[in-house]
């Protein structure tokens, strides 16, 4: 996608009445999910009209990046007038699930550099602005090279303590084969992690990370 002007923190905008700008808090169907006696997580879930959509992205950058998305995924989305319901929820990235008649519906992730550099300086975000040296560093990392696209330098590598910026995957294994490290092939996966070998949601983790700029 283009890349689009950083978004404006949303206590001094506004709030768009079809996405609240992107934003858990401060709407009337707001839940509050307490997560520890002095910290709650917002959660909020819209049901977006296609047709609102359509006219609300020509004036809300916001509701443009969702219509971004969805013509990158689901070409025709607004001909065809899907289900459409934004999942939103304070620490993790915005979802928009499409449903179309009645199948099971499919989900998009959202991920935006400058809505996580400023969820991250943003002193209202305790939880995402925490200070580095209370998280947990793996002594080892799969480093996927610092150019979107490229997968020639994928490979595993040890990390000095808390010296550095990761992403993590949470994910279920499932019943098949995992993908893990043994002492087997620790010394190939230092030399080269094959891509292709990867399952699709590591594949998926790999392109992400790219593209948010992380190593």
């Amino acid at each position: 996608m283009p890349d689009r002007p950083a978004l404006a923190r949303t206590q001094t905008t506004r709030p768009c009445k079809l996405c609240n700008n992107l934003d858990p808090r401060s709407h009337p169907a707001t839940y509050h999910d307490q997560e520890s006696t002095t910290r709650s997580i917002a959660s909020l879930t819209l049901q977006l009209d296609p047709v609102r959509l359509k006219r609300s992205h020509e004036n809300c950058p916001r509701c443009r990046l969702l219509a971004d998305a969805l013509d990158a995924h689901f070409e025709g989305w607004r001909k065809t007038k899907p289900r459409l319901l934004l999942e939103l929820v304070e620490c993790a990235p915005v979802r928009l699930e499409v449903q179309r008649d009645g199948t099971e519906g499919v989900k998009i992730e959202i991920y935006a550099p400058p809505a996580i550099e400023d969820c991250l300086k943003n002193h209202q975000h305790r939880l995402c602005g925490q200070s580095r040296r209370d998280l947990f560093v793996p002594s080892r990392l799969i480093y996927v090279g610092k150019d979107p696209g490229s997968t020639e330098h994928i490979k595993l590598c040890q990390v000095p303590a808390n010296k550095v910026k990761y992403i993590s995957l949470s994910h279920c294994w499932g019943n098949g084969p995992t993908f893990t490290t043994t002492t087997a092939n620790l010394a190939e996966r230092k030399r080269h992690i094959d891509f292709d070998s990867m399952p699709q949601s590591f594949q998926d983790a790999v392109t992400i990370t790219q593209e948010l700029g992380v190593r």
